[in-house]
């Protein structure tokens, strides 16, 4: 398991392209990955309508550096990846990627069209809907962009391949997977079917905080990474950015990763550590004994929940749209939650165009994180 780490200190397009071409060439090279003639998915995070500035999406400088990395071997590269709840065309082109394609020739693809991926060998799920054009491809490289995540701690490599599955049927999977550990074993499920060859992971700016992975202050990390196997990226991040890596539930709850196997290549983490790197705690649902009630009743004292900003509500009712448990309703001109039927997902949050929902913790959470440090 190599995992390849390189500094790159801003998106200036030649620092950004020799960055991702070092990382890729760490690791064997474009070639190892990509043959002649196939045809390419290059799937970023594209969140949503967000300006490349707000390092809420990959930045197109990495992205227009894979695209040529792709092109060099002789693939044929397409863009894709679903937001949550905007348009894909406007998402696309408000991320910078619209540029990107029209600078080099590659071509966008479209998620709309769906079809069913099967994955036989999967922990717990054996189907899951993706996007068509997924599964057309011949291979498949994975470009997300590091931050923090309110429900997975973070999203690296292995939560970006979720936005194969399109728009609201995300939500979909949340409504049925109210529990951390159970959605994390869902996305390792279907990383596990999309079979992404590599994963180039943009560094260079991340989220941190508990605004991710819609908002928040951007902390310089300064580096690309990249790796053919995902969890070993993630866990290697995780180090970086001095997060315990069993904290999150995409590295705790996969049982066939061992990290003693990660072969680092490139910089050393011991000269990346991002000190003071603002972490997002998270407290599982099974945290107490207990009677079933008593656990629902003291998990809901403790856990997170969306919170309303007043001021900065536009009243556009998309986090109303996006919550298939339905429990934000308006009853005037604001949204107000029910807190007995949201499951935490913070889609509300993560769809806000206007940053109106933050994610918050009351003080038993916040006492009870303080206890256990």
């Amino acid at each position: 398991m190599q995992v390849s780490i390189v500094k790159c200190a801003s998106y200036e397009e030649d620092e950004a392209s020799c960055a991702v071409n070092r990382s890729v060439e760490l690791i064997g090279g474009i070639s190892k990955f990509v043959k002649p003639g196939q045809k390419v998915l290059i799937k970023p995070n594209m969140l949503g309508s967000h300006a490349p500035e707000k390092g809420v999406t990959t930045h197109p400088s990495a992205l227009k550096a894979v695209v040529k990395l792709v092109q060099s071997a002789g693939g044929h590269p397409f863009v894709g990846d679903s937001p949550g709840f905007d348009s894909e065309q406007k998402a696309f082109e408000v991320c910078g990627y619209k540029k990107v394609c029209e600078e080099t020739g590659a071509e966008f693809s479209d998620f709309k069209d769906l079809t069913e991926l099967k994955v036989p060998f999967g922990r717990r799920f054996k189907a899951f809907t993706v996007a068509k054009a997924v599964t057309e491809a011949d291979v498949i490289i994975n470009l997300p962009k590091l931050k923090t995540h309110a429900l997975t701690g973070i999203t690296a490599a292995t939560k970006n391949m979720f936005g194969c599955i399109p728009g609201l049927l995300k939500s979909e999977w949340h409504v049925k997977l109210p529990d951390r550990d159970a959605f994390a074993v869902m996305l390792l499920d279907l990383f596990l079917g999309l079979k992404p060859a590599i994963s180039i992971v943009d560094a260079v700016f991340a989220l941190e905080g508990e605004g991710g992975p819609a908002f928040g202050p951007l902390r310089n990390v300064g580096l690309i990474a990249a790796s053919a196997d995902a969890q070993a990226l993630d866990h290697t991040l995780c180090r970086i950015l001095d997060i315990d890596p069993q904290s999150i539930p995409t590295i705790s709850n996969d049982k066939l990763f061992y990290p003693n196997n990660i072969e680092l290549l490139g910089e050393k983490i011991e000269e990346l550590k991002c000190s003071g790197f603002k972490k997002i705690p998270v407290i599982r649902a099974t945290t107490f004994p207990g009677p079933a009630f008593i656990q629902k009743v003291l998990n809901s004292l403790v856990s997170e929940k969306p919170v309303l900003v007043k001021r900065k509500c536009i009243h556009c009712q998309i986090c109303k749209r996006v919550c298939l448990s339905k429990a934000i309703s308006f009853p005037k001109d604001i949204p107000v939650f029910d807190y007995n039927k949201c499951i935490r997902c913070f889609c509300c949050a993560e769809m806000c165009p206007a940053k109106a929902i933050e994610v918050r913790r009351g003080w038993p959470g916040k006492l009870l994180l303080k206890l256990s440090r």
